[in-house]
């Protein structure tokens, strides 16, 4: 927190983080649900001679997309919660640092204004990403609760795609059993 902001951001802050706190648990969970659909793929994959024995070609296809299909979103879902635990970091490792007089005092008031340093700043990334600094820092700049914000719809679409994830592995794997 800063010691410029108001009360009501204080308390948005308090809440927004301990949400976001969440990221890390769930991408916990999604790294061994990741292994176990990746391990049931292994498995069927180097057996399907003798899966296509016991299960038609038709249905096992069915059952191996969609545990591509949870692969591939329990792989998004890991990134979005990396992103959100280094995102709510450096936030409050930003914070941190604005918070103390003595880096208050080595930063003296800059001939660039915020805009300025942002564009600069933005300048050494690639676009889109120096589009998308360049639009969030004039965002930020009317709201403190900017950043967690945008940590708490990373959170929203990490949970999302964990849950397409979970859904697609157990019915890839429900479809394939159900049909033996």
């Amino acid at each position: 927190m800063l010691p410029t902001d108001s009360s009501d951001t204080v308390v948005f802050k308090i809440a927004l983080r301990a949400a976001t706190s969440v990221s890390g648990p769930a991408e916990q969970f999604t790294t061994w649900t990741i292994t176990g659909v990746a391990a049931a793929l292994t498995f069927a994959v180097t057996n399907l001679n003798g899966l296509t024995t016991v299960v038609n070609v038709r249905d096992l296809k069915i059952g191996l997309v969609a545990l591509v299909v949870s692969l591939l979103f329990g792989v998004i879902s890991k990134q979005l919660g990396q992103g959100t635990a280094v995102g709510l970091a450096n936030i409050e490792r930003i914070e941190t640092l604005f918070s103390q007089p003595e880096f208050l005092a080595r930063i003296s008031p800059s001939a660039l204004s915020g805009e300025e340093l942002a564009n600069r700043i933005a300048d050494a990334f690639l676009w889109p990403l120096s589009s998308l600094m360049r639009r969030s820092s004039k965002r930020a700049s009317g709201d403190p609760l900017h950043g967690d914000k945008l940590l708490a719809l990373l959170l929203s679409l990490q949970l999302v795609t964990n849950l397409i994830h979970v859904i697609a592995a157990l019915f890839g794997a429900t479809w394939i059993v159900l049909h033996v």
